[in-house]
């Protein structure tokens, strides 16, 4: 969680009835060796009180993740017993997640890309196109995946950008941090297939990859993406998608 919401946790413990009763500080040195017990290694021990809930709201409505990953975030921060218990309640029944996160899946099984060498050597590219537009009149996500170490990078865009334009994306946004990708693989956009986006990449002795389109299962890495972002965006954004000049990432 963020620094001020640790730090709100902490003052909302201090203040807390059930605390206050247990522990009655008499001087800064009391506070101190107080404050020190509360630590259960990096983990902060919570009292039993109404901050148990907070917490553990708090951290899934930041994402709306899945029990596995919620309960990760909650066991490398905070300790109290049974709280792993607690988590995987809440997420049973969130209603968002229920709603907003599907269930079905494409026919047939994902191929995964041969296993890349190194970090941001080998990637992969998509976009998500039908979005509402924005107050930023954005209505479309590039999507760029490192299928070595999982990470991916997520950009705001028009549809109606042209092959130039992505390049600058591109290249502001992904080559900027992380250098010049070995090969690339993406399906067989428009803005893909240009003299351009080719002539441009064979000059960095980069390799082009080309996938089938309206055929998933030729790159599954970039597909998990597209289906997690799919359910992020529905869960925090819902009906509200002019209410943010910006999408959640």
């Amino acid at each position: 969680m963020g620094l001020m919401c640790f730090q709100s946790s902490m003052l909302l413990i201090l203040t807390s009835a059930p605390f206050t009763t247990l522990h009655k500080p008499r001087g800064s040195l009391d506070i101190l060796s107080m404050m020190v017990s509360l630590f259960c290694g990096p983990q902060l021990c919570i009292p039993d009180c109404f901050i148990q809930e907070l917490i553990i709201t708090e951290i899934h409505n930041e994402g709306h993740h899945g029990r596995d990953k919620s309960v990760e975030i909650l066991l490398g921060h905070y300790f109290w017993p049974h709280a792993r218990r607690y988590m995987e309640r809440l997420v049973q029944r969130c209603y968002i997640c229920q709603v907003s996160k599907e269930t079905t899946t494409n026919a047939g099984l994902y191929m995964p890309q041969p296993i890349p060498g190194g970090p941001w050597t080998d990637l992969s590219m998509d976009f998500v196109l039908g979005l509402s537009r924005t107050q930023c009149r954005v209505d479309s996500i590039f999507i760029v995946v490192d299928p070595f170490n999982k990470m991916a990078h997520f950009i705001a865009c028009r549809k109606t950008y042209d092959t130039s334009q992505i390049s600058h994306l591109f290249f502001h946004e992904v080559m900027r941090l992380h250098g010049i990708p070995r090969s690339i693989t993406f399906e067989r956009d428009t803005k893909f297939m240009s003299h351009f986006w080719r002539s441009l990449w064979r000059k960095m002795e980069t390799t082009l990859n080309f996938s089938t389109a309206y055929y998933p299962q030729t790159d599954g890495q970039i597909e998990v993406v597209n289906r997690s972002l799919g359910n992020m965006l529905r869960a925090l954004v819902g009906d509200n998608t002019m209410g943010q000049g910006f999408y959640p990432m």
